[in-house]
């Protein structure tokens, strides 16, 4: 598994983004979120298929963001996501989206449970996985 702390992509804000007040549409936030957190998983080698080869999946618990300035059509933007903290079942991931002059859009957090994919109960994050991602903190 490779050990990687903070997962960045550069995201440049397409027209299907921006809501009818012209900038980006609150749901594009959380959608990025998700498929950076995503991608971060797969790159450290704790994606999607080595989970369900575990018979587990992650679920959102909590999902929060903090609004601070608004994103527009065509602008480049940085978005960078690191695991905060892990226990026995769950692990918070942050968020923080920035523009290229390093403005912050906004900041977020997901707090992410371990599940059994059969019977969608909490299951313990086994260790090798916990140490991986301790390790980034």
């Amino acid at each position: 598994m490779t050990r990687i702390s903070r997962y960045t992509k550069e995201i440049v804000v397409p027209d299907e983004a921006i809501d009818a007040n012209g900038h980006v549409n609150n749901l594009v936030y959380m959608q990025w979120f998700i498929e950076a957190a995503q991608a971060h998983a797969e790159a450290a080698g704790w994606g999607e298929k080595a989970c369900e080869a575990l018979g587990a999946m992650w679920v959102a618990r909590r999902h929060t963001i903090e609004y601070l300035h608004p994103a527009y059509k065509g602008e480049r933007l940085m978005l960078t996501t690191w695991i905060d903290t892990v226990d026995k079942i769950k692990s918070v991931r942050k968020y923080r989206l920035e523009k290229e002059d390093g403005r912050s859009i906004c900041e977020g957090e997901t707090v992410w449970v371990f599940v059994d994919r059969q019977t969608l109960r909490p299951r313990r994050i086994p260790d090798a996985m916990a140490k991986h991602f301790k390790s980034e903190q």
